[in-house]
C-alpha cells in the first residue's frame, strides 16, 4: 500500500469530513500547521480553491519562479554541494459549493 502525501491526505480528509473542510477553507496555514504539523513561512499566502460542478481550476506557477536566477549566494551553495528546493501545493477540493450536500 503506497503512502499518501500530505496534500493527497488534506484532500480525501476534505472530502470525507464537511467540517475539516470549511476550516481547511476559512484558515488553512492554521489546518496545516495543526493538523499535519506542516509550517508555511508567514511571507507565503496560502490559498484553498474549491471547485464546484461549473468551476475547474488550473494552477499554474508564478512566471518568476520560472524565469528566477540564481543568486551568488545560491550559486555557491550548488557549488559546495548543498541544495534546496522550492514547494509548490495545488489543493483542489471537489465538490458543489453547496454546504448541505
Amino acid at each position: 500500500m503506497s503512502e499518501l502525501t500530505v496534500q493527497e491526505q488534506v484532500i480525501v480528509r476534505a472530502r470525507e469530513d464537511e467540517l475539516f473542510r470549511r476550516r481547511l477553507l476559512a484558515d488553512p496555514r492554521a489546518v496545516l500547521a495543526e493538523e499535519y504539523n506542516v509550517h508555511i513561512p508567514e511571507n507565503v499566502e496560502v490559498r484553498v480553491l474549491e471547485d464546484t460542478s461549473g468551476t475547474i481550476s488550473l494552477v499554474l506557477p508564478a512566471v518568476e519562479d520560472a524565469l528566477e536566477e540564481l543568486s551568488d549566494e545560491e550559486l555557491e551553495t550548488v557549488a559546495g554541494g548543498s541544495w534546496s528546493i522550492k514547494i509548490l501545493w495545488t489543493l483542489v477540493c471537489a465538490g458543489s459549493g453547496d454546504p448541505d450536500d
